[in-house]
């Protein structure tokens, strides 16, 4: 079976730069290339965005129940398209990096003590900032060693 996924970012910034009269507001400009603008300019009104089940179904009423009328071919070969190992390659490169994120935040908060929030002095702060920050590049590091997503 040839299976293959898309990626809509790719279509939605084409249908956006091709300047659809569809997707036009009434002030005349165009929404912004992510998934939330485009539905609530076609159907004025919003969903639950980044909600796995709510973002499927938004996504099915922009392609397929809009006044932009997309056909097959237009939505086909303005997706991004990548083949079913690519997609897993993908995916296993993103549930190993959630692994080490969501490791290196509970040692973030374990190890660092946050001042308190009605502290008034600036070096506990400052001190708390820089060990956040050089955690942040330690993590940022070790997570660039890792095949980038492509």
């Amino acid at each position: 079976m040839d299976v293959w996924f898309a990626d809509s970012l790719s279509l939605f910034k084409e249908l956006i730069k091709s300047q659809l009269p569809a997707l036009g507001n009434a002030n005349g400009t165009f929404p912004k290339t992510n998934q939330s603008s485009l539905y609530n300019t076609l159907f004025n009104q919003t969903f639950d965005a980044h909600d796995a089940l709510e973002d499927v179904l938004a996504l099915r009423k922009i392609l397929f129940s809009s006044k932009l009328e997309l056909s097959n071919t237009i939505i086909v070969e303005n997706s991004a398209r990548t083949d079913k190992n690519h997609a897993f390659e993908d995916l296993e490169y993103l549930m190993k990096t959630h692994v080490v994120h969501n490791a290196q935040l509970t040692a973030l908060f374990s190890c660092f003590k946050m001042p308190s929030l009605k502290s008034r002095k600036p070096q506990k702060w400052t001190h708390f900032l820089n060990r956040v920050t050089n955690f942040t590049a330690s993590l940022t590091h070790a997570l660039e060693e890792q095949r980038p997503i492509s």
